[in-house]
């Protein structure tokens, strides 16, 4: 484990301290001058480079040309340019990666598996992507296609396995740790920049990263008074996060060290509203979490653009890429930055720092550098999107569970500095006008917020960066309000991380402003102590679980003691079939054991997870669900046979997931087998 980490450690390490010369050019305004962000900046850019060559030449040879490109564009640079960076500023930024990188690996290492929730699917891109000799990669679960999803950030994951040689079902957990680790530099920087005080953005890594939500000072409430419960429930319509997670016969301190996350999550019905630690615990590598520090990469790189006292063409370019990588890695997050990164050029353009004219090339020109970037996974890319209006509605107490801190700070600031007591009236009034008139209850709590936030964006132009990301953090939880995208459930998941990142960093400038009012600081603390049980409680029930099984990184360990049959004819796979063959398995439905020897081999099968193909490729795989059940099942062999040569099947693997699903499979016409564990089996198709 520790040979992993020093080894994953020191990869990184290389590929920020390479990538020095590019951050410092693009960041030179921000106060550290970028460096927290240079590891960001290397881990993604080096990825995007070697993803965008791969189409042509390759997977193993575009890594090779991706280190030699980002070396020579850096060290160009650093013959050019006066590097210079704060040793005080840097030797802190390193030690908030080194302490974060440790603390994170020792948290994934209490509950590593690789297993459970989205996890089989998110290591089975990455196992796929591996076993691509090029991109676009084949879906290892719907053979003979590629995949239909998002997968940049798995790319990332894949590349940075490949360079360090170490196995992925530890790299999935290394790379958790170096999402978080990242998140804790790059926030520290943003809010270093924004507030000039250290200590201030040692609280942004806090808030942003640990900081949970009401919900699990509720649960202890109502568990010590049951009463409440239904109070809650039905009043404030949150029945399900209050019984979900509940057992009838738990005693109070077996609950609190058994705390709930799931819960947490689920505030707002019918829908999911996930926060930075809740994945944590939830130890998922997906979409929407690898796409975070490219998020704030962005936000770095468009404070560092309205930070410059004169603006420069050469950002339009890395502005392209950035938001680029964002909608290859989830592609939910494009609108929004591409609407921040618009809004944050105009207000330049009104300060009289550009040009009409370059205000137009700066826009057109970062959006056909992204149609340009994107190009590759555009045309090998479908998209089954539906969009429309949303029927359901949130209440503003899901809101003040969900963000009880951002919201107290935002209003407490602003209500602080308008000393127009007539336009404070009149704003609630108002506010209360737009909810009778729009039926959307939020609209009293989001109008005075974008209000207020605006007035001060125009009138206080030294800290406007900060009211844009207040009024943003507004307007996004406005959206799913009005329309969803693909699914209210999947809108409000996907775009309330936004209001989480957006609003994290304006509370840190709110704080910073309030540090001297007493009423604000005590009524701060208070509701961060409310909001700790969960994040406190759940770590515990970690911990706990880490002392009893073992630490490790490795996400197969958990097979070695459950499901030992699996796991050898897995590493057999692993060391014996090398090509990209197509098996067959048992498929399975969402989030469970099932697909298990493609997902931690990479090899196609016919039917993953039925519903994610279901999705994905916009086609339900009955007929092949059926098929794989006939070749298991049928005495016929003929037919077996002509199920086997449709598919071009190489190998069939009889494990314990097979076994529950096909017990009465007629495994002699199969013949003998190639590998075999007690009764499970790996055969050869006959050619």
């Amino acid at each position: 484990m520790i040979l992993e980490m020093l080894i994953w450690f020191i990869l990184l390490e290389l590929i920020s301290f390479i990538s020095l010369p590019l951050t410092f050019v693009l960041f030179s305004s921000l106060k550290d001058r970028g460096y927290g962000i240079s590891k960001i900046l290397g881990i993604f850019v080096l990825s995007f480079v070697s993803w965008y060559s791969s189409f042509l030449i390759g997977y193993e040879k575009s890594i090779i040309i991706s280190i030699i490109i980002f070396t020579s564009v850096n060290f160009f640079i650093a013959k050019k340019v006066n590097i210079i960076f704060d040793k005080k500023i840097v030797n802190k930024i390193e030690l908030i990666f080194l302490l974060s990188f440790i603390i994170f690996c020792l948290i994934r290492s209490l509950t590593p598996a690789v297993e459970g929730l989205e996890k089989l699917f998110d290591i089975s891109l990455i196992n796929g992507i591996l076993k691509s000799e090029k991109m676009p990669p084949q879906d290892p679960w719907f053979s003979g296609h590629n995949i239909n999803y998002y997968y940049f950030g798995h790319f990332t994951v894949a590349t940075l396995t490949k360079m360090s040689h170490l196995e992925s079902t530890i790299t999935f957990n290394l790379f958790l740790a170096t999402i978080y680790s990242l998140l804790a530099v790059g926030i520290f920087t943003i809010c270093y920049s924004i507030t000039n005080s250290i200590k201030i953005s040692y609280i942004g890594i806090f808030l942003f990263i640990f900081l949970s939500n009401l919900l699990g000072f509720l649960q202890i409430f109502t568990f010590v008074n049951p009463k409440l419960v239904e109070v809650f429930s039905k009043n404030f319509n949150i029945e399900y996060a209050m019984t979900c997670c509940h057992k009838p016969d738990q005693n109070f301190f077996s609950f609190l060290f058994t705390f709930p996350v799931w819960s947490s999550t689920r505030v707002i019905p019918n829908t999911i509203n996930e926060f930075p630690f809740a994945n944590l615990m939830f130890g998922e590598v997906h979409s929407h979490i690898i796409s975070l520090p490219i998020q704030i990469l962005a936000i770095s790189l468009f404070l560092a653009i309205f930070m410059m006292k004169k603006y420069e063409k050469n950002h339009v370019a890395f502005v392209a890429l950035v938001l680029t990588m964002l909608y290859i890695t989830n592609s939910w997050d494009f609108p929004v930055y591409f609407s921040l990164f618009i809004t944050v050029v105009f207000i330049v353009f009104f300060e009289k720092r550009i040009s009409k004219s370059y205000l137009f090339y700066t826009i057109i020109g970062t959006f056909l550098l992204f149609m340009l970037f994107s190009l590759p996974y555009s045309i090998t890319v479908s998209k089954f999107t539906k969009i429309g209006f949303s029927n359901e509605k949130s209440n503003i107490f899901h809101e003040l569970i969900l963000f009880p801190i951002f919201i107290f700070s935002i209003y407490y600031y602003y209500l602080k500095v308008e000393k127009n007591l007539k336009i404070k009236i009149f704003v609630f009034i108002f506010s209360i006008l737009i909810y009778v008139l729009s039926g959307i209850p939020l609209t009293f709590l989001i109008f005075p917020i974008a209000f207020f936030s605006l007035k001060r964006l125009i009138l206080d132009n030294k800290n406007r960066f900060a009211h844009i990301m207040t009024l943003f953090g507004a307007l996004v939880m406005l959206l799913p309000e009005i329309f969803f995208i693909d699914s209210r459930y999947n809108t409000v998941f996907k775009f309330y991380y936004h209001i989480w990142i957006f609003w994290s960093i304006s509370s840190v400038f709110v704080i910073y402003n309030m540090r001297n009012d007493r009423i604000f600081m005590l009524i701060l603390i208070l509701l961060i102590i409310l909001c700790l049980p969960m994040t406190i409680f759940s770590f515990i029930d970690r911990l706990n679980y880490g002392i009893n099984s073992g630490v490790s990184l490795d996400g197969l360990s958990y097979m070695r003691e459950y499901h030992i049959e699996d796991y050898k004819l897995i590493e057999w796979a692993k060391n014996n079939i090398k090509n990209n063959e197509i098996i067959l398995e048992a498929s399975g439905d969402a989030f469970s054991y099932t697909s298990i020897f493609s997902s931690y081999t990479g090899l196609q099968t016919l039917v993953g997870w039925n519903n994610h193909v279901g999705i994905h490729h916009g086609i339900w795989p009955e007929e092949r669900m059926k098929d794989i059940r006939i070749i298991y099942e049928t005495n016929n062999e003929t037919l077996s046979n002509d199920l086997i040569n449709k598919y071009n099947i190489k190998y069939i693997f009889y494990g314990s997931v097979e076994k529950r699903k096909y017990p009465n499979a007629n495994l002699t016409k199969f013949g003998n087998p190639i590998y075999f564990y007690e009764d499970s089996f790996i055969f050869k198709v006959k050619q």
